[in-house]
């Protein structure tokens, strides 16, 4: 027999035994899937089924507010808490530059962080557009102010430079000091940028040091900041500890080799970023945002979805009095100067980069401290280990907290339709405040406490929606989820875990020593679909 007979006859051998593997094994994932529809074959969920979400409390918002959100929950035809969230942020990030909230001698900032949990086609952008036109009008000025004090500027600076050289070359000459008549150098004016939709921290650090001192993260489509460089592996930790130090009111420092050290006062971030339900899966699992502290500083909210349900409304909003009666209210915080401390400069100038912004602190009267204290026991009480918020102990944790932030924004806001009145939280503006927090206690059991916080099922359901988008079909080893997979998913025991836990409920199956293209297989996977156990995919 000669070398290319012996070939041949090698090769069919091999074709045979492969046709006869990929035979057994179409078999065995046959076998498998038909004894699961043998006995009703149908997935246990992996969390628990959710009750729908109470009704948003417009009333608590205010007699301006609470109408403007109303309207175009009523017109644009969004779901009710967007429209409550989007006018709730605006008024934060309106107010958060002017005002703190103090008690027993501890100081806040008014600023919130907010995310809206709703899926496409819930005119997220086109509420968002309405709640911030009289922000966005008001930055379009602030840029117009850039460009032209910055010409100004930059011609007082050089008149300023040869004062300076010429001062300090008669001092030279007559052996004095001929600086102290210097005026001061001129300051460069602040940038005009408040909103930004996905910045990194260190862009969001220039943006508070150079432009406003107080500015807002906001977007319709937050997917493109928690999926971006600023939230990736390398940088999430580091940007989410940058974002809860600004929701705390900490000083800004920049300590760097090329800038030297520098620090800022009192700079102050809102957040209201809109997101997917995928997306909200993907921050829950992931661990280190989880335990970092970030998320349980977030008021959520995820509205059921009314695409299918609308009609057109012939409504113009910028006629509506509420509307109107919002934006005014804006213009009337945001046309007041900042307030701060510049030993140089006096509070009427305004405001530039190396100044320090001093919110004034509000108090409460004395009846609202008094129910506030009741409100801070009843929730701490709540949150051991058989009490109504222990599933959501983070978050919880901080509500009364949040209460005064809230109660700070309405006892501001309010003033500042009665110029000269002096600001004190009311004991109606904490009731309502108490309100919006309950809403949002009741939003955190309902979206983040079904599952009991187990970071493990958030991660199986994502693993359960890549291998839905990506591997529907055909059966595939289980390196392709800790190589292809959701992100935190980096090694095999990982996979293995989560990929157990789906087989568990029923969503996947295993096959054991699979060939795939021609190679032994330890662990392989197949998505098991009404689809699949009617026609069974080869191995």
């Amino acid at each position: 027999m000669n070398n290319a007979m012996f070939a041949s006859e090698e090769q069919e051998k091999k074709y045979i035994a492969s046709e006869i593997r990929a035979a057994e094994l179409e078999m065995q994932c046959k076998e498998k899937i038909k004894a699961k529809s043998i006995i009703g074959y149908a997935p246990l969920p992996l969390q628990r089924t959710t009750n729908p979400p109470n009704p948003y409390p417009f009333d608590a918002l205010g007699g301006v507010a609470g109408p403007a959100a109303l309207r175009i929950h009523k017109v644009v035809q969004s779901p009710d808490s967007t429209c409550g969230q989007s006018i709730l942020a605006a008024l934060s990030l309106a107010c958060q530059g002017f005002v703190d909230v103090k008690i027993d001698g501890r100081i806040y900032p008014t600023s919130l962080f907010m995310l809206t949990i709703s899926e496409s086609g819930e005119r997220k952008s086109a509420t968002d557009k309405i709640a911030l036109k009289s922000i966005n009008t008001w930055q379009r000025m602030l840029v117009e102010q850039h460009k032209k004090g910055s010409t100004d500027y930059k011609n007082k600076y050089e008149i300023w430079k040869i004062r300076r050289s010429t001062a300090i070359k008669e001092a030279a000459e007559n052996m004095e000091n001929g600086l102290s008549s210097l005026e001061a150098e001129p300051q460069p004016p602040c940038e005009g940028l408040i909103l930004c939709e996905e910045p990194t921290i260190e862009g969001l650090e220039q943006l508070l040091e150079r432009g406003q001192p107080s500015a807002g993260i906001f977007s319709d489509e937050g997917g493109r900041l928690i999926g971006g460089h600023a939230m990736n592996a390398d940088n999430a930790l580091k940007t989410a500890c940058g974002l809860s130090n600004l929701w705390d009111g900490k000083p800004l420092q920049r300590v760097r080799k090329s800038e030297g050290s520098k620090i800022y006062y009192g700079r102050r971030l809102a957040v209201h970023l809109m997101i997917q339900p995928i997306v909200l899966t993907q921050l829950l699992g992931n661990e280190m945002l989880m335990g970092q502290g970030l998320l349980s500083r977030c008021l959520f909210s995820a509205p059921q979805p009314i695409a299918g349900t609308r009609k057109y409304k012939e409504v113009d909003l910028n006629k509506d009095p509420a509307i109107i009666a919002f934006y005014d209210l804006i213009n009337k915080i945001l046309d007041r100067p900042y307030p701060k401390t510049n030993g140089s400069q006096s509070n009427n100038e305004a405001f530039c980069p190396g100044d320090s912004l001093e919110p004034k602190p509000i108090e409460l009267e004395e009846e609202a401290k008094q129910r506030w204290i009741v409100f801070h026991d009843e929730t701490d009480r709540k949150m051991n280990e058989d009490g109504e918020f222990y599933p959501v102990k983070p978050f919880a944790s901080k509500a009364s907290e949040q209460v005064l932030r809230i109660a700070a924004i309405f006892a501001f806001a309010e003033s500042s339709l009665e110029p000269g009145t002096e600001v004190k939280i009311s004991l109606q503006q904490l009731e309502r405040a108490i309100t919006l927090i309950s809403y949002y206690l009741d939003e955190a059991l309902r979206i983040l406490g079904k599952n009991g916080g187990d970071p493990n099922i958030n991660l199986a359901i994502l693993t359960l929606e890549w291998i839905k988008r990506n591997r529907p079909k055909q059966v595939f080893p289980i390196a392709d989820i800790y190589q292809r997979g959701p992100s935190q998913i980096r090694n095999a025991k990982k996979a293995k875990n989560i990929m157990n836990i789906l087989q568990e409920h029923g969503f996947v199956i295993e096959i054991q020593d699979a060939v795939l293209e021609e190679k032994k297989v330890r662990s392989a996977w197949q998505f098991v679909s009404d689809g699949n156990i009617n026609n069974p995919i080869a191995c």
